[in-house]
């Protein structure tokens, strides 16, 4: 898209902070599910491997680069803290996906191995872990990592004098945790009678008193049910009463600090469509602390067409763009208004004269990156969805502008 190249966005604002993501790193198209199986992951999940790989349900990749994206938009607002400068920035969905597993090690283990990691169901990769059934129908995944958790398993299953007898004939360590794995199916052998005989209430005693790494295989429906991590027990979540949808458990930030000891206030319900009457309500949302330049420009309007051709009755002195979905974009001022004080660099004031922003019908792109620096800086847009300053009934100047 030519209107939110880079050079353009910098004629409106130098300062602009652009971030751009793409399927592949050369602008090819991709999407989560068809960049996991590029990386060879669902080759290595479940048991089918080359001939009948497992995809996962997790949209990872796309989990993965979106908190790429926002640390390095948060990293270029430092930077244009520190130095004043913008930054023009783009991450590719399949680039996130093979760094990621490079990271890993898995690029460099195939490349100097000479073969691929082979699947192996729900085994941990490169220690002990494994799912075993209870004595009531459950299932917990138990993972030995640490020589803590190792030791915590053996002495809580009572397994001691029958690991040191398994070393002796298998001329192993199983202390180190590359041999647990190569021997995982000897130590499931000791472990799965002693999880088998018991039920989940009694086998999650055991490993919590012992210090092991266990977790319960649950649906959804019984996590809401039965895990305190998914109730308001947890401060992250509280009941949030939805429009049309009713109580639900809403989770606020997963970050816990200052903000939240003080009693930050919690997630906010999403208003029903109908209920989006007032423009004003939306923008404060998007500003935020630059909310009270809504309240001070005025007399701009912004209307969106129903269709997707300009309509005739759109005049000469307005800025037509094209919006989502292929509808129109008007802006235009008020008959009755007066031209904003043009204040070079304030979010709230004209920084064209009225002559220029009563320009005839042309293509004038908008965009949340350059809206700051627009003739109607009251306007910002997302997906489509017009956000705008009412225009005031009457005539009148407008307020100076107590932002800077």
């Amino acid at each position: 898209m030519p209107w939110l190249a880079d050079e353009v966005l910098r004629t409106r604002r130098a300062d602009v902070i652009k971030l751009e993501i793409t399927g592949d790193f050369d602008g090819a198209n991709a999407v989560d599910y068809t960049v996991n199986p590029a990386v060879g992951l669902p080759a290595m999940t479940g048991t089918g491997g080359r001939e009948a790989p497992t995809n996962h349900v997790l949209p990872a990749w796309d989990i993965a680069c979106g908190l790429t994206a926002a640390f390095g938009l948060v990293s270029a607002t430092v930077e244009r803290a520190r130095t004043g400068e913008g930054r023009s920035l783009r991450v590719a969905l399949s680039d996130v996906a093979f760094a990621t597993v490079g990271h890993l090690g898995m690029l460099a283990e195939a490349a100097l191995g000479g073969a691929d990691r082979p699947p192996s169901g729900n085994d941990l990769y490169g220690a002990f872990g494994r799912d075993f059934p209870t004595a009531d129908g459950e299932r917990v995944m138990i993972v030995a990592l640490t020589p803590k958790q190792w030791s915590g398993l053996v002495k809580v299953c009572g397994i001691a004098d029958a690991v040191r007898a398994l070393e002796a004939k298998l001329g192993a360590d199983l202390a180190e945790e590359g041999a647990r794995y190569t021997h995982r199916d000897a130590i499931a052998a000791l472990v799965g009678p002693w999880v088998a005989a018991r039920p989940l209430a009694e086998v999650a005693a055991g490993f919590d008193a012992a210090g092991v790494s266990w977790g319960p295989y649950q649906t959804v429906r019984e996590a809401l049910a039965r895990d305190r991590r998914a109730s308001t027990a947890n401060p992250m979540f509280t009941m949030l009463e939805q429009p049309g949808v009713g109580a639900i458990l809403a989770a606020g930030s997963p970050l816990v600090g200052s903000r939240r000891a003080a009693g930050a206030g919690p997630p906010g319900a999403e208003p029903r469509r109908r209920q989006r009457r007032d423009p004003r309500r939306r923008a404060r949302a998007v500003l935020g602390p630059d909310r009270q330049a809504l309240r001070r420009s005025a007399g701009w309007r912004a209307e969106l067409s129903a269709s997707s051709t300009t309509p005739a009755s759109w005049g000469a002195n307005s800025s037509i763009a094209a919006g989502g979905g292929g509808r129109h974009l008007r802006i235009s001022r008020h008959p009755t208004s007066s031209p904003a004080p043009p204040t070079s660099g304030s979010i709230c004031s004209a920084s064209t004269s009225s002559a220029t922003a009563q320009t005839s019908s042309r293509t004038a792109p908008v965009s949340l990156a350059s809206a700051r620096n627009m003739p109607n800086n009251s306007l910002l847009t997302s997906r489509s969805r017009v956000i705008a300053r009412s225009p005031r009934s009457g005539g009148g100047a407008t307020p100076p502008c107590r932002c800077q």
